[in-house]
């Protein structure tokens, strides 16, 4: 186990779970509808972390009780070496749609990236904080996504414009960001 909590994710485990823990210590001093913004977020975040905790815990276990019940012999353990890189190497080319893209697209999507942030900030100044998220999902999943799945695109900015305004308005009764011409 002092192996286990040695490694990197377990060490920023514990850092976040300290930062959340702060928070919360420092929140009891706020009003009640100003405390419940970082309650919320750290308590949902240190359940989250506890719960990484018993699942890589659980995780452990089983690998510790499985490298018990077979005792391999060192050609065994080679074989299975070779097979987890090779299994490594093919998740690794075809891993979460990462792609080296060539220098001229890197320079195209970076002034792309800048001139929707540009615009998100234009239309937020104008239209207010409700015209700028579902402008911003919509370009970055379009010119950075696939185009042929706009559909989804437009389904994620609604949704996640209705989450935010929800939550923001409804459940903290903080006011979102009213534009120069729309008021809404």
């Amino acid at each position: 186990m002092g192996k286990w909590l040695r490694n990197t994710d377990s060490i920023l485990k514990v850092c976040l779970l300290a930062f959340f823990l702060f928070w919360i210590w420092i929140g009891r001093t706020y009003p009640e509808k100003s405390r419940l913004f970082p309650d919320l977020l750290s308590g949902v975040g240190i359940i989250l972390i506890l719960l990484s905790f018993a699942m890589g815990l659980i995780k452990q276990k089983k690998e510790k009780k499985k490298v018990r019940e077979t005792e391999p012999s060192s050609s065994d353990i080679r074989e299975e070496k070779l097979r987890w890189v090779k299994e490594m190497e093919e998740q690794s080319e075809k891993d979460a749609g990462f792609e080296l893209l060539e220098k001229s697209e890197r320079k195209k999507r970076l002034w792309q990236s800048i001139l929707i942030i540009l615009i998100s900030l234009g239309i937020g100044y104008l239209g207010g904080f409700l015209l700028t998220v579902p402008f911003y999902f919509l370009t970055f999943g379009i010119l950075h996504g696939a185009k042929k799945q706009t559909l989804k695109y437009i389904i994620i900015a609604l949704g996640v414009t209705i989450v935010t305004y929800s939550f923001f308005t409804t459940l903290m009764g903080v006011p979102l960001m009213k534009g120069l011409l729309w008021d809404f």
